[in-house]
């Protein structure tokens, strides 16, 4: 009758324990990331810009009496993946555009090769770096020009341009020239393409000539979103 008892007590307790075991908290669902477009890749949305000149401290140094459109034409599938063409002019005032398959992935704009374009979390990383040879003029004592970096740069800073007032994440591209232009201006000189988050890019400073101290600076006028 003991036995009896104590095999029916572990029965009960292993019941028990079963039933703790398989009681389980429901998992909650994890919330899906949103990350906000800094791009706007979108078929038919445009920005308009006016182009200044900007002197070697990034003042305003004149307005030009020129403006650019930038614009996505279509969108197309690329391994899988949906892109959208945009369209810039390669200089200020140019007819002469170039071509970008762009996308938004997470919180970067990348393209059709994955080079990374832009990333609104991302301002530690150093992304690219890159040293430009010049074999065609004698720059001496070496034959660099400049070594460049890209990276985030500024963090949710407010600029003004004639659209309107926007808060703005920076790609930024650092060049370290060669000693030989400090005749021209500063050594390390930096771009800045600025983005604000659902309007796409807000302003950008033009590629420059190594000769030349001032810049050119696309500045936002008007735009088409759909």
């Amino acid at each position: 009758m003991k036995r009896k008892i104590i095999f029916i007590t572990i029965c009960t307790m292993l019941a028990f324990t079963a039933c703790k075991k398989n009681k389980t908290t429901p998992q909650q669902p994890i919330d899906e990331v949103i990350y906000p477009s800094y791009s706007m890749m979108k078929t038919g949305n445009y920005w308009i810009y006016r182009i200044y000149e900007l002197d070697s401290n990034y003042a305003t140094f004149d307005s030009l009496n020129t403006t650019d459109s930038i614009y996505v034409e279509k969108d197309t599938v690329i391994a899988g993946q949906t892109y959208y063409k945009y369209c810039q002019p390669e200089a200020a005032g140019s007819a002469v555009y170039t071509v970008k398959f762009l996308r938004d992935s997470l919180d970067y704009i990348v393209t059709s090769s994955g080079a990374i374009q832009f990333s609104s979390a991302d301002f530690v990383s150093i992304f690219y770096t890159h040293y430009r040879i010049d074999l065609q003029h004698n720059i001496s004592p070496m034959d660099t020009p400049f070594y460049l970096k890209e990276q985030m740069g500024d963090r949710n800073l407010q600029i003004i341009v004639p659209a309107g007032t926007y808060v703005t994440n920076s790609w930024q591209t650092t060049y370290f020239e060669n000693a030989y232009f400090a005749q021209y201006g500063p050594v390390i000189r930096k771009t800045n393409i600025r983005y604000s988050a659902g309007i796409g890019k807000v302003s950008e400073i033009l590629p420059y000539y190594l000769s030349d101290p001032n810049y050119r600076e696309r500045r936002l006028i008007r735009y088409q979103l759909k």
